[in-house]
């Protein structure tokens, strides 16, 4: 496959014109500033979602099964981008959780 380039950002082959446009604004993040914000976004989402099922249902074991739920999602996150990288495989490194699914499901045909 023939590999185009818009500016710094690779594009796949027969990528479209809107295809090209919307990836130019895609780039990595890499100020430090804005990856702490984004950071803090997502904490403060995590906050409002868990705020507003406890409102919703205000009960011990929501707020338990919630901190379990939130407790778990991290874990696995953590798992699949740091400890597969650094203890199972260092070429297991992916940009998110739908690019290592596309990579395992390849290495499974």
């Amino acid at each position: 496959m023939t590999e185009q380039r818009h500016g710094d950002v690779p594009l796949p082959a027969g990528g479209t014109p809107a295809h090209r446009t919307r990836l130019k604004f895609m780039r990595d993040l890499t100020s430090p500033n804005w990856l702490f914000a984004k950071a803090a976004l997502f904490v403060l989402l995590a906050v409002l979602a868990a705020a507003i099922v406890l409102i919703r249902d205000p009960h011990f074991v929501t707020a338990a099964l919630l901190l379990v739920g939130m407790w778990a999602a991290a874990r696995a996150y953590y798992f699949a981008f740091y400890v597969m990288e650094k203890y199972v495989d260092p070429s297991f490194r992916y940009s998110g959780l739908g690019s290592m699914l596309k990579s395992f499901l390849r290495r499974l045909q």
